[in-house]
């Protein structure tokens, strides 16, 4: 069923982005620190949502490791930087949708737990910066999701109105943030999903498994 949005939102890393060959990479110089072999992109991408520390959990032997997890996060953060512009591109079909928006004078903003010394270069790297309406950060205010305010304070920025936005990310967290704010939700399947996980009970407002779907709800 189409809807009428006045703003489109949207999460970054597995929803506009596919960020996993560079996490993977960055991951697997770690990996071959403690002696590990590497991992294949289809392994860690149903990880690749939760965060660096759960990666670590999963796939670093940290109890043979004399050194923190904070500073592995730092390390693993700055291969990641170095690698992350050349082995990310966005999903199959998100340039169709965000052309669509642009072309419709449909307002778009990106609203990331990513912090933004690793977002900004990212963006400016596709010519997403000057595109997106807004940028909100996992650093830009205390709060991060699940909780609204990064989604209301993006609406603040555009000067929209929660309850004619929507908010597409492949997360359980995107769609409590999306929902707690007012907004209508769509649950980007084709992204990071753990596959030992039921998101029918996260109360999507729409489910869609490739980013050319949004279209026919747009």
């Amino acid at each position: 069923m189409q809807e009428k949005f006045k703003t489109i939102l949207f999460d970054l890393d597995g929803t506009i982005l596919d960020t996993a060959h560079s996490l993977t990479y960055a991951l697997n110089e770690l990996r071959a620190s403690f002696n590990l072999p590497s991992l294949d992109t289809n392994v860690v991408r149903e990880y690749a949502g939760k965060g660096v520390l759960p990666m670590f959990k999963q796939f670093l032997n940290l109890e043979e490791s004399d050194v923190s997890e904070a500073a592995l996060r730092e390390q693993y953060l700055s291969i990641y930087r170095e690698c992350m512009i050349g082995q990310t591109d966005f999903f199959d079909g998100m340039e169709e949708v965000l052309s669509y928006l642009d072309k419709n004078e449909l307002p778009w903003g990106i609203v990331t737990n990513k912090h933004a010394w690793l977002t900004e270069p990212l963006l400016d790297s596709l010519s997403l910066t000057e595109r997106a309406a807004c940028l909100v950060c996992g650093d830009t205010l205390p709060q991060s999701k699940p909780d609204p305010a990064p989604l209301l304070y993006a609406c603040q920025l555009m000067s929209a109105y929660a309850n004619t936005a929507v908010y597409i990310g492949d997360s359980q967290n995107d769609i409590i943030a999306g929902s707690r704010s007012g907004m209508k939700t769509v649950l980007a399947a084709y992204g990071y999903l753990p596959k030992d996980v039921d998101h029918t009970n996260w109360n999507a407002n729409h489910t869609i498994t490739k980013p050319i779907e949004l279209l026919e709800i747009l």
